[in-house]
């Protein structure tokens, strides 16, 4: 079994409890006004050497908060069919259909976890939280599959399920400065965030010290902390250092799930 996905995820936990060490990592906290370098926020005011806006889906509101006006984020739905693990046999590489002006199209391919997996679509949505899943979307997903690969005809789905990305009015990552705000904009980062998040970093770092001013504190090198996880036994959790957390995204929770999608 593949855990590279979940490996994604323990990295983050990694990452933050290594932040823990040396810095202040604050949840369930609303920034409602900026001024000044400083952050109003529901825990109190927070004071900036520089903020870095990476909201996501409310990366355009969060900008508003600095005067900044220069991108809307339109939410895009995309829906995924999910086949069992026993149809993974019958693909062995990606099928990648020619790319719309919209979207790169919508792909075939084996999950890490050898789910057969169709999608993402990409429809333009209202909802910056995550919309409920179209059974018409799901059986246009299906006969799509099932066209690429006849075979998948015997098969039938075990489940799919709905994420929402960030575009905007143009197709490029928004990563802009304001130097005289001491701020950074991090937006538009769709289907690529964690593909791209380390070349991200990288630019955001440069961007910090050619047009901020602001060098970076080079203390001890600290490697990411190792961390012992395992699943639960329901198979929807993972317990990591002795903390229970529920399994969120889908595809690992049909990575974990045994059904089959033979007729």
């Amino acid at each position: 079994m593949c855990h590279r996905f979940l490996f994604t995820w323990t990295q983050l936990r990694s990452s933050s409890k290594n932040a823990w060490i040396k810095e202040q990592i604050c949840t369930s906290c609303e920034v409602s006004e900026m001024s000044q370098g400083t952050l109003i926020t529901s825990l109190g005011p927070i004071h900036c050497k520089v903020t870095i806006n990476c909201a996501g889906l409310y990366g355009d509101i969060v900008d508003q908060l600095a005067g900044i006006d220069t991108f809307r984020i339109y939410p895009r739905k995309g829906q995924y069919c999910v086949f069992g693990k026993n149809a993974s046999p019958l693909l062995n590489s990606i099928i990648f259909p020619v790319p719309t002006e919209k979207s790169k199209g919508i792909a075939l391919f084996n999950s890490v976890y050898n789910n057969v997996m169709m999608g993402p679509t990409a429809q333009d949505s209202s909802e910056l939280s995550r919309p409920a899943s179209d059974s018409k979307v799901h059986w246009m997903l299906t006969q799509k599959a099932q066209w690429l690969i006849p075979d998948l005809a015997t098969f039938l789905p075990v489940g799919h399920y709905v994420g929402v990305r960030p575009a905007t009015q143009f197709k490029d990552y928004q990563i802009r400065t304001y130097p005289h705000k001491r701020w950074i904009t991090v937006g538009g980062i769709r289907s690529t965030g964690v593909s791209g998040s380390l070349g991200i970093a990288q630019y955001v770092c440069e961007r910090l010290q050619s047009d901020i001013g602001l060098e970076p504190e080079r203390g001890a090198t600290n490697h990411l902390l190792d961390m012992a996880w395992s699943f639960g036994e329901d198979k929807t959790s993972v317990t990591l250092n002795g903390y229970h957390y529920p399994i969120l995204h889908p595809m690992v929770l049909y990575g974990q799930d045994s059904m089959t999608s033979k007729l």
